[in-house]
């Protein structure tokens, strides 16, 4: 999906608003804006459960009064890989640059490279991370530090630790654009070109 503005109140999405038991790969979205007036605005999809997604991205700018995040707005016992987010995400509580919320997700080989701006549980790449479940982790990630203008890997944890995202890593624009930076963390170079 290219261009325009999608806007709504709850679950709002570039591509979709809310996910369940889906398996989505190879898309994306390029928009203007992605908009919820109330909560979980997400630029790829707003709120997914039990949902699988690999090999995808969202470019655009996600406003929110709530949770959202430039590629999920929340994410729940499901697993993302080789997708990225770019662009800004404005909000109030629960803003990260590529997800608002995580619970029992595992995202992995990931990046975001977005400007976030919000008031309480702001991160770089996820607002709120919630719980100790094994699956809720993100692991050899990546965000752009100097693009996210945030210091704050993860906004606010609860009932979560530092530990289940000790490979996410904020670097700075050159590192960003250097190839051995994630072929070093195992990034796979028949998926991504580097």
């Amino acid at each position: 999906l290219i261009g325009g503005t999608v806007e709504g109140h709850n679950n709002v999405g570039g591509l979709i608003g809310y996910d369940d038991s889906s398996e989505i790969t190879t898309s994306y979205t390029e928009l203007d804006l992605v908009k919820a007036n109330m909560s979980d605005a997400g630029g790829f999809i707003g709120d997914i459960l039990k949902t699988n997604i690999s090999e995808s991205y969202a470019k655009t700018t996600v406003e929110t009064d709530g949770r959202g995040g430039v590629f999920t707005g929340g994410n729940n016992s499901s697993n993302i890989e080789n997708s990225f987010a770019c662009g800004e995400v404005v909000g109030r509580s629960g803003i990260g640059g590529f997800s608002g919320r995580n619970v029992a997700t595992t995202i992995r080989h990931s990046y975001s490279s977005v400007k976030v701006t919000g008031t309480t549980s702001v991160g770089a790449f996820i607002g709120e991370f919630v719980g100790n479940s094994v699956n809720n982790k993100v692991e050899d990630s990546f965000f752009d530090s100097e693009v996210a203008g945030v210091t704050d890997v993860v906004g606010s944890y609860y009932s979560a630790d530092a530990t289940q995202v000790a490979t996410l890593k904020g670097i700075s624009t050159s590192q960003m654009t250097t190839p051995s930076t994630f072929t070093d963390a195992g990034w796979n170079t028949e998926v991504w070109y580097l």
